[in-house]
């Protein structure tokens, strides 16, 4: 699932609302200097409650869109 970072505590309440348990988050950042934007939330229905926090996933460096996040994209394309 994919959330705006922001809006984050929401996500968490709705996740148990429907008893999910978050198991993997990951954080999107534009630069490494910038809020996060995102988050990348992994869960599974009445899953114990133990989350792993991944490292944040950074979309720019100062020349322009890394590698890691250039493979999103469809062959081609750009940001």
């Amino acid at each position: 699932m994919i959330y705006p970072a922001s809006r984050f505590a929401d996500l968490m309440r709705g996740l148990g609302k429907y008893h999910l348990e978050p198991k993997r988050l990951q954080f999107v950042h534009s630069h490494e200097k910038d809020e996060a934007r995102l988050v990348l939330v992994d869960a599974l229905k009445e899953g114990h409650a133990q989350v792993k926090v991944l490292p944040p996933f950074f979309l720019y460096d100062s020349p322009g869109i890394i590698p890691a996040a250039r493979s999103f994209l469809p062959e081609g394309e750009g940001l």
